[in-house]
């Protein structure tokens, strides 16, 4: 409750009321004015959009979710340790406290009455995120499966717009998930 992650959650985000819930304002930022002082309508819009979303990446399954946008765009994948990516960096100030890319998350294990005040304060994000990470399992469960079924049947994957590639071979993008593979 001392750290500096818990000074900047509490004091920098937390008071804003409903606007702490960055990731959900900025899924609907184009509707915030109008709907953030609307819990209810807000959360609707908002896993309404997000189950909308062709993909979906997750900060802390990086390797996977870069592997799953490589499909997607079919683009070749290529290891994330090759890129020159560096998450750390992308972080502003206020967000890099406890966060696992920035160099300060060893300020040790969480309190529990802390993280239960910082999933209050961002209720909607939390509900978002709990959303994002089953819709995140599931496709890329559906995707390596359709991969496999791909490798076994020898069949190939069709460009995702015309005039594009010729049809790929899914061997790499199937590797690229099981190589990254947390769950």
């Amino acid at each position: 409750p001392n750290s500096k992650f818990a000074k900047i959650m509490l004091e920098d985000h937390c008071k804003a009321g409903l606007d702490t819930n960055f990731q959900t304002k900025k899924l609907l930022e184009d509707q915030w004015p109008q709907i953030k002082n609307d819990h209810s309508a807000m959360m609707e819009l908002a896993e309404k959009r997000l189950r909308e979303l062709d993909w979906i990446g997750l900060t802390h399954r990086f390797d996977e979710s870069a592997c799953i946008l490589a499909f997607k765009l079919r683009k070749h994948p290529l290891p994330t340790s090759s890129s020159n990516y560096d998450r750390g960096k992308l972080l502003p100030e206020t967000l890099r406290a406890n966060h696992p890319h920035s160099g300060d998350h060893s300020e040790g294990s969480m309190d529990a009455e802390l993280k239960e005040k910082l999933y209050e304060c961002n209720d909607v994000d939390t509900m978002l995120f709990h959303i994002a990470e089953s819709l995140f399992t599931q496709r890329k469960a559906e995707i390596e499966k359709m991969l496999k079924s791909h490798i076994d049947s020898g069949e190939k994957l069709s460009p995702i717009r015309i005039g594009g590639a010729q049809e790929l071979d899914p061997t790499p993008y199937y590797e690229c998930l099981k190589n990254t593979a947390t769950d």
